[in-house]
């Protein structure tokens, strides 16, 4: 393909267009007389491509197809096509050079001929449908529509043509069409023609010139889409959204600057190359190009594939110079075969020899990776000799009097995926194909998760309020938003609002998963307890166990997945797996943990990171105002020390505790005073005294009052630290430990354990307590709690039995006097309180330090028996808390059943896991129950993406969470600059009092625009079908930066509203649902996080990503506010 140059503005730019008559036969001359030392020829661009075999045969003397001679094949008149319109069937046209009767209308300047076609059968040969064409020139006369449609030209007109080869005139010129052309989608017809010589010197203002004009017309509607005039015939080739043209330049006119756009005046730079003659672009799909040049300074030919925007997928270098290059494209544009000439001085096997070779090579469009590769002879400059298939899975070559079919690979599904990944102009960005997840028996899956129900189909409307206005349904799996800072989709967005009520299909069923941990007597697991032996009950009721397994640790380890390497600027929050056995977490509680805990907490920590287990792996957190990530995953003591001893594991002292200190002194001083007073004056100062007493009351009360809420804000925030650990969590198999180091154990944060009045304001978050109670057992985590204050003088040395009917006993404490009933007892006489210095007062013995120590020894039973795990206290615990946590993550049962009541209320249901009686004396221990939250309930689209665990889980050093899998290709846009702070980014510096900051204006923040393109794994995310089968579903997009010392400098939240056609929602599980975001983000932020939420389920995903992302070269070059590279040979 070359380039004729033509422009109305007079520059040297050149539409990209097929080679003309004169400049072929020049081509040709040049090339056989003047080259003195042809080059030897490989078979393939790339050496590790071997030639295919033909798998079928097509004899076409049953057509009455003759060989061309050689000048038929060789000039520029088209005299035959091959075209796939299926995977089985091809239709073959050619001229069989046979007389025929001139239409008496027709002039004698016409070159009529009669074009025969024939659709045959790959597989047997059989000739389906055959007819004959009258044509009136020898131009080029077909073009593939998809979908088995082909359009026909016939002088100035032009038809559609089925499978049958029945025509319907689709649209006929007034004028000569001097050019037709179709887009690689097959949405657009390209034609030319010649303006008036008036009207073009009225339009050009130039006199009497020439003027041509090129329009690109809609297929469907036939509306022209757009128009461009040029001063001399520019055969365009084109895609739907432009075309591209090609600028000289340098010193020697050898570098050519690419550009592509809808329009003259619409143009990005997409690359420069260096070349001797102009080079070829070609359309690999919609919005790919394939940019062609002779090497400028070795022998051969280079190719290098960039998407419009200017995204460079590959490149390469062919050894031997190639011409004439023809494309045959799969319908979907996944794969392309190009057809290439080239000088050889030895013949090819089987046909006279004639010193060229037609070369056909199949590659995929994303990676550029080599199909197939095979020789076309005898050789047809036109390049209509070869067709590849609509699946692109069959490439079909005239070879000599018959067609040869060539089976090809299928595409693997890491290839589709990458290749959705382009189609959505982000390449490199795609969600990698993952095995199948375990399936349990009955088909049923073995973890909680929605799972299918016949029995239990039913449909119920569903309006979505949020929902006004949205853009026809595309085919492209993108998502409408809503939201502080909408997307910017590349296509149309799917969606449609023409739907109507959305009909929430409710096939689903609740599957309990659990963990079942089987001791002896001395607390060691028990292996091989067969099935039968065991019996769950839900709520007193028998349950039908569906899957069963047990887990142990010297079982054969699953294969380590292998990640696939990305560019530098494509981020992901992947599973933080370890590949051992175990898998611990530590959590250092610094906010329930008071100063003078701190510390020795920190000593003991220490103490058995030293000597831990060698190669066991941990990860460490800290919980103050916020949980904070201390350390990944390792194995390395060194590095677990080092974070411990660092900033985020230091001391925190909290201003409550100095206003509790000050306080107090106040209290004291006025009771002695008013004490002193009246022993010293007598009733005469009565009044003062009694004066001092109320003040010292009300300093109490406000003291007892700011207890209780900060009571209620650590069990808020403790609450939310474990919902965030369960997402951090929630991507590793198996089951986990958390080991919670801390002084002290808030109430409310479990079910059942609300010690409190009930009017306080812990029903505030009562659906946040469901919530992370059923994301704790989602995860499959179990609960350690281990009392830092260790031995104390007050101890008790006998603990309690089970707190609830449903519970196990802890294995480590045996049945005491105190009977459940006492302590249900004992525990409504505690609900009464309002503070938790309160608690032992109410209790038998009084406020006692010893009866205050059992109320939280007991409360740390319950949270620990309530996940599977146990408590430690009274003991320096820390290690035995590891030794036991290793043993029964590694050795345990794992085990689901479908309840049998199906009403899903939210209301607590209790587990009960046993065992068939037996001589020996065995305890299970597994999480107490789950609240029957309904799987396919209209939730309310995530209110915490703006607030409550989203939020906490978008702040700086948070666990990154697990739940949504999603990956992030993140770009920077031109130039930082200067914008007026947006409420959102100008935040107040910490110290300054707000009305000081008001009283001068804020000044211009200079930011970085970046561009953010999201992939979300779909199978993670809930979406509801319609009958229509639309899958709707609504996602919420956050992103937060900050400073180094974590001061929050941005915080976005968008709304994006997917309603995804069947085709649209299979894409979207090849290569993952995509978006795409603009941010301006402060130059001084340090760290960016992204976070994707299932506003349906609540599940989240979330990434930290270290600024600024520098470009890089090859990159969206189009958004690039500087030339691109020059691309090397």
């Amino acid at each position: 393909m070359a380039c004729a140059p033509a422009d109305v503005d007079c520059q040297q730019e050149a539409y990209c267009s097929p080679p003309h008559k004169k400049a072929i036969f020049t081509t040709i001359i040049v090339l056989l007389v003047t080259w003195c030392s042809p080059l030897p020829v490989q078979a393939n661009g790339r050496s590790d491509t071997a030639s295919p075999q033909p798998t079928h045969h097509v004899d076409l003397s049953r057509v009455g197809y003759v060989e061309l001679s050689d000048m038929a094949r060789r000039s520029q008149a088209t005299n035959l096509s091959l075209d796939f319109l299926d995977h089985d069937q091809v239709l073959f046209t050619f001229n069989p050079k046979k007389l025929l009767v001139r239409h008496p209308d027709c002039p004698a300047t016409h070159d009529d001929r009669i074009i025969h076609a024939a659709v045959i059968e790959v597989t047997t040969g059989k000739v389906l449908a055959q007819t004959d064409w009258y044509l009136h020139d020898s131009r080029r006369y077909l073009w593939s529509l998809g979908s088995g449609r082909m359009l026909l030209r016939s002088l100035n007109s032009l038809f559609v043509v089925d499978e049958h080869l029945r025509q319907t005139p689709l649209w006929t010129s007034p004028k000569d069409l001097l050019w037709v052309s179709v887009t690689p989608d097959g949405k657009q017809i390209i034609t030319e023609t010649e303006e008036d010589a008036a009207a073009a010197a009225s339009k050009t203002k130039r006199g009497s010139k020439r003027v041509f004009q090129i329009q690109f017309r809609d297929v469907a509607t036939l509306e022209v889409q757009r128009t461009v005039r040029s001063e001399k015939p520019a055969n365009v080739e084109s895609a739907s959204s432009g075309f591209a043209s090609v600028i000289p330049g340098g010193v020697t006119g050898t570098v050519w600057l690419v550009r592509f756009g809808p329009s003259e005046q619409e143009r990005v730079n997409i690359a420069r190359v260096r070349t001797r003659r102009v080079p070829d672009v070609l359309y690999l799909s919609s919005n790919v190009l394939l940019i062609g040049r002779d090497s400028s300074r070795i022998p051969g030919y280079s190719v290098s594939a960039f998407t419009v925007t200017g995204n460079r997928l590959w490149r390469e270098h062919w050894p031997t110079h190639r011409y004439f290059p023809v494309l045959g494209r799969s319908e979907d544009g996944s794969r392309f075969a190009i057809s290439t000439v080239s000088l050889v001085d030895t013949p090819t096997p089987g046909s006279a020899f004639e010193g060229l070779q037609q070369k056909i090579d199949v590659f995929d469009t994303a990676t550029g990776t080599p199909v197939a590769s095979t020789i076309a002879a005898p050789v047809v400059l036109q390049g209509q000799n070869f067709s590849l298939s609509p699946d692109g899975l069959r490439l079909a070559i005239l070879t000599g009097g018959e067609i040869e079919f060539y089976d090809l690979p299928q595409m693997t599904a890491e290839e589709q995926a990458s290749y959705t990944a382009v189609r959505a102009d982000a390449p490199g960005l795609y969600i990698a194909p993952s095995p199948d997840r375990p399936q349990a028996e009955g088909g049923e899956p073995a973890f909680t998760a929605p799972d299918t129900d016949p029995e239990e189909e039913q449909a119920s409307a569903a309006t979505d309020s949020r929902s006004t206005e949205a853009p026809p349904p595309t085919s492209s799996p993108m998502v409408s938003s809503q939201g502080q800072a909408p997307p910017v989709p590349l296509v149309p967005v799917a969606g449609s609002s023409d739907m109507g009520p959305v009909m929430t299909l409710k096939s689903r069923a609740q599957v309990v998963a659990l963990d079942v941990v089987v001791t002896d007597a001395k607390g060691h697991v028990v292996e091989s307890v067969p099935r039968s032996d065991f019996l769950v009950r839900e709520d007193g009721k028998p349950q039908t166990i569906t899957y069963f397994d047990e887990v142990e640790a010297h079982a054969v380890p699953a294969p380590v997945p292998q990640h696939r390497e990305v560019a530098p600027n494509i981020f992901a929050n992947e599973s933080p797996t370890p590949e051992a056995e175990s898998v611990t977490v530590i959590l250092y509680d610094l906010l329930n943990t008071p100063a003078e805990g701190q510390q020795r907490a920190k000593l003991e920590l220490l103490k058995f990171l030293q000597n831990k287990p060698k190669g066991s792996k941990f990860a460490l957190c800290a919980l103050s105002d916020t949980l904070q990530m201390v350390q990944g995953f390792t194995a390395d003591e060194n590095v677990l020390i080092k974070a411990a001893k660092g900033q985020k594991g230091s001391l925190r002292y909290t201003s409550l505790q100095g206003q509790d200190a000050q306080d107090q002194q106040a209290v004291a001083w006025l009771t002695q005073s008013s004490q002193n007073m009246l022993a010293k004056f007598g009733s005469k100062f009565a009044p003062m005294s009694q004066s001092m007493q109320m003040a010292a009351g009300l300093i109490e009360q406000d003291e007892a009052l700011r207890r209780n809420q900060d009571l209620d804000t650590r069990a808020w925030l403790t609450m939310d630290a474990f919902t965030q650990l369960a997402r951090y969590l929630s991507a590793i198999p198996g089951r986990k430990s958390l080991i919670w180091l801390s002084g002290s154990f808030p109430l409310g944060i479990f079910p059942g354990l609300d010690l409190r009045n009930s009017d306080a304001t812990t029903t505030a978050y009562t659906e946040e307590v469901k919530q992370a109670v059923n994301l704790l057992a989602e995860s499959h985590i179990a609960v350690y709690p281990v009392d830092v204050r260790g031995l104390s003088a007050a101890s008790l040395q006998t603990g309690f039995g089970d707190l609830a009917d449903s519970s196990p006993p802890p294995v480590a404490f045996q049945s005491t006097n105190n009977a459940n009933a006492e302590l249900t007892t004992r525990f409504n006489q505690v609900g009464n309180l309002t503070t938790f210095t309160d608690i032992g007062d109410a209790l038998p013995g009084g406020g006692s330090p010893f009866m205050q120590e059992m109320t939280e020894h007991e409360i740390m039973d319950k949270i620990a028996t309530d996940t599977g795990g146990k408590a430690f206290y009274n003991t320096n615990g820390i290690e035995h808390a590891m030794a036991l946590a290793m043993e029964q993550e590694t050795n345990y049962y794992a085990l689901s059943y479908t309840p049998t009541n199906k009403k899903y209320d939210g209301k607590f249901r209790k587990i009960k896991v046993s065992l068939a009686p037996s001589e020996k004396k065995l305890h299970v221990i597994h999480r107490s129950g789950y609240f029957a939250v309904d799987p396919d309930s209209a939730a309310e689209a995530a209110k915490d993406a703006a607030r409550g665990f989203g939020l906490a889980a978008m702040q700086h050093g948070s666990p990154q969470a697990h739940q949504v899998y999603f990956e992030a290709r993140v770009v920077p846009v031109g130039k930082p600059r200067k914008v007026a702070p947006a409420p959102s980014t100008a935040l107040s510096p910490k110290g300054k009092k707000r009305h000081e900051q008001n009283l001068r204006p804020a000044e211009p923040v200079e930011v970085q625009r970046y561009l953010v393109d999201y992939a979300v794994t779909p199978n993670q995310l809930r979406f509801d079908t319609n009958p229509q089968g639309v899958h709707h579903g609504i996602i919420n997009f956050m992103m937060t930066s900050f400073e180094d010392d974590g001061t929050l400098r941005t915080r976005i939240v968008s709304r994006a509203v997917s309603d995804l056609e069947p085709e649209s929602f299979q894409e979207a599980l090849t290569g993952g649902l995509r978006l795409r975001q603009q941010v301006d983000v402060p130059v001084k932020a340090a760290w960016l996080r992204l976070g994707v939420q299932d506003a349906l389920t609540g599940h989240l995903g979330t990434m930290e990503i270290p600024l600024p992302v520098k470009p890089l070269p090859g990159v969206e070059q189009s958004l690039a506010q500087r030339m691109p590279e020059i691309e090397p040979d």
